[in-house]
């Protein structure tokens, strides 16, 4: 009897000893009343800022989305993120509205390397609601520490949306101490009650 229930033992001992650490998903569509997205994880970890600063509740056209700005409006918008949040992001994604044609976009990992880039779409109903939206993902060994729209007029030019970040991606598993001591015990007692057996 001891024979059969032993493994039966140990395998319950090493299925429930571990537990799962996963990703963390976070994600702004910007669908509440502007600007309640500055006291989300988007506006809270970074320096996007509605194009619109002089009234920040204002949406202007299309009205499912943000006018990106890194907070001057002029030129190139350069979004940073906090170096604690951005060094976790695993995996991002955006959708870019615009119809400007030559605008760029290009993210930077936390050692300021290029790590994506791509031409964006320019949209004839980039006014509209809803909009065209070009959506852009890409995923990261170190981090995120931020991207760039490039060109000439872009703060105003371009719209965003549907912003993901992925922070961890780690799907391994890890023991929890007091699982993990119940194991050791277990195969303790596997061990000394097999050696009594034999004996």
């Amino acid at each position: 009897m001891m024979k059969k229930r032993s493994p039966l033992i140990l395998s319950l001992l090493l299925s429930s000893g571990f537990a799962t650490a996963g990703p963390v998903m976070y994600s702004e569509d910007f669908n509440a009343d502007l600007p309640a997205w500055e006291s989300n994880w988007l506006g809270l970890n970074s320096n996007l800022s509605n194009y619109f600063i002089n009234d920040t509740s204002y949406r202007g056209m299309p009205l499912d989305g943000l006018w990106i700005s890194d907070g001057d409006n002029t030129g190139n918008a350069d979004i940073v993120f906090d170096a604690g949040f951005g060094s976790g992001i695993s995996h991002f994604s955006i959708d870019l509205a615009t119809w400007t044609e030559g605008y760029w976009f290009v993210a930077f990992d936390m050692a300021d390397h290029l790590i994506f880039s791509s031409l964006i779409t320019a949209f004839d109903d980039a006014f509209f609601n809803p909009a065209s939206y070009q959506t852009l993902s890409f995923s990261s060994s170190n981090g995120l520490k931020g991207f760039s729209i490039v060109g000439d007029y872009v703060e105003g030019d371009v719209a965003i949306d549907n912003v993901l970040a992925t922070i961890g991606g780690s799907t391994s598993k890890v023991p929890e101490s007091s699982s993990l001591m119940l194991l050791v015990l277990g195969l303790l007692g596997l061990v000394f009650g097999r050696t009594h057996h034999q004996q």
